[in-house]
């Protein structure tokens, strides 16, 4: 079965998961003619990526008639509307078309109002299907639509594994220094605190790069500053070449208070990266190794996996192999199957999700996303 989809998201900021995760799938779906729909704003630096050209692309702005026009005209010709995050899932609610809606995080403000609930059910219950980045992300969803958890689908995230491979075969220390890093924007979700807090338990050797932007840098480089590491802590800004990033590191720590996936995670591994993450939400689905998670906000735990792999070359290369052989279970390919095949059951209709089932549908695009 053949047809067209219209993605539609805040923006395009170019440190996004989300956002990545849209332009990669929308260039890659085959049975499925793809059309991305973004609200004008400040952050859509991926319009400006040579590698997204062939992407379909359309700006609204509230002050140009053409540009809702055109994105209606999109709308009203597709097969039907895949929306991806807030405030986009409320915009989009009254849309009267087939649409899906992607939930792509284990938890948000929304959710510390209760009065917002009967709101929400509502606003989810106008999709015809909703699909979770992961298994912690549906039974956080689910505990909190309650009735509509049958509408909910896994379909995990993928990456374009090929992108990163140039970042392979790295030495550890080429330079005598240590690099952590970690990409991700400075906001309430992401904890660069702890690994800024872990750096007088090391070697002075050791530094930390960021990639991202964000109202809580200021707090990050103040912490710097009282701890004394300053000068090891390197902030990178936007970061357009995530490849090149990751390439110039020995180890990824991503130091999260919740997340619904971790795709910067899976890049890092496309990239042979070592990998530390915290143990939370969707980065224990994505790292499945106890060996490679520390408690979240535990910089001396955090401390001493970076130490484990800092001073044994063996244990370090272990860290690789793993990496390297997990990032082949999240391929963009198989994510777009996965989501065509949902879209066909969407085209045919309700009776044909409920007969489905939703655990079944849900098991179905999980193994579709994993190497068999």
């Amino acid at each position: 079965m053949a047809g067209s989809v219209v993605h539609i998201i805040n923006d395009l900021n170019g440190n996004g998961g989300a956002e990545r995760l849209v332009v990669e799938m929308a260039q890659r779906q085959t049975r499925f003619s793809a059309t991305v729909i973004v609200w004008k704003g400040a952050n859509n630096e991926l319009l400006d990526d040579a590698a997204f050209s062939a992407v379909t692309i359309i700006v609204v702005k509230l002050s140009s008639p053409r540009s809702i026009t055109r994105a209606w005209h999109a709308m009203r010709t597709a097969d039907l509307v895949h929306v991806h995050l807030f405030p986009s899932l409320y915009f989009c609610a009254l849309l009267p078309f087939r649409k899906i809606y992607t939930e792509h995080n284990t938890w948000n403000r929304r959710r510390a109002r209760r009065w917002l609930r009967g709101v929400e059910r509502w606003i989810y219950g106008r999709y015809d299907c909703i699909a979770a980045i992961s298994e912690p992300v549906r039974a956080h969803l689910s505990a909190w639509l309650e009735p509509m958890a049958a509408k909910i689908h896994i379909i995990e995230n993928g990456v374009c594994l090929e992108r990163f491979a140039s970042a392979r075969d790295r030495g550890r220390g080429q330079d005598g220094r240590f690099y952590i890093g970690m990409v991700g924007s400075f906001t309430d979700k992401k904890d660069q605190e702890t690994i800024v807090r872990v750096l007088p338990r090391l070697p002075d050797n050791v530094h930390a790069v960021f990639a991202g932007v964000g109202s809580r840098r200021p707090i990050v480089e103040e912490l710097a500053r009282t701890l004394g590491v300053r000068e090891r802590v390197h902030f990178s800004g936007l970061v357009r070449d995530i490849p090149g990033f990751l390439s110039r590191l020995d180890l990824y720590v991503q130091s999260s208070h919740w997340e619904g996936f971790g795709v910067a995670v899976v890049e890092a591994m496309a990239a042979s990266l070592p990998i530390l993450v915290s143990d939370v939400g969707g980065l224990a689905v994505v790292v499945d190794n106890d060996d490679y998670r520390f408690p979240a906000k535990n910089d001396i735990r955090l401390a001493d996996r970076i130490r484990e792999l800092a001073d044994s070359e063996e244990k370090y290369h272990d860290a690789m192999a793993y990496a390297r052989s997990r990032a082949q279970c999240f391929s963009i390919e198989r994510t777009v199957s996965a989501y065509e095949d949902l879209y066909d059951l969407i085209k045919l209709g309700p009776r044909a999700l409920i007969a489905a089932g939703a655990d079944a549908g849900a098991r179905q695009c999980r193994s579709s996303s994993r190497p068999s």
